[in-house]
């Protein structure tokens, strides 16, 4: 019990001291960005191509009646 209040206080120690500290908060901030990119990053599975320089109409705004 006694260990787990002690391993408890450090803990908050070093995160109290991580927000105090805001270049280290990017940092971190950085690091878990990049970590989510590379677990989660999948190539595009559909092309964009560029489409005729046509501009958009009042009538290509509304909804369907369908």
């Amino acid at each position: 019990m006694k260990a787990e209040a002690q391993e408890l206080a450090q803990s908050e120690t070093t995160l109290l001291a991580q927000l105090a500290d805001d270049r280290l908060v990017y940092d971190i901030m950085k690091a878990e960005t990049i970590e989510l990119k590379q677990r989660h990053a999948t190539p595009r599975r559909t092309e964009i191509v560029a489409a005729e320089d046509k501009a958009l109409r009042e009538e290509d705004l509304l909804p369907n009646d369908k």
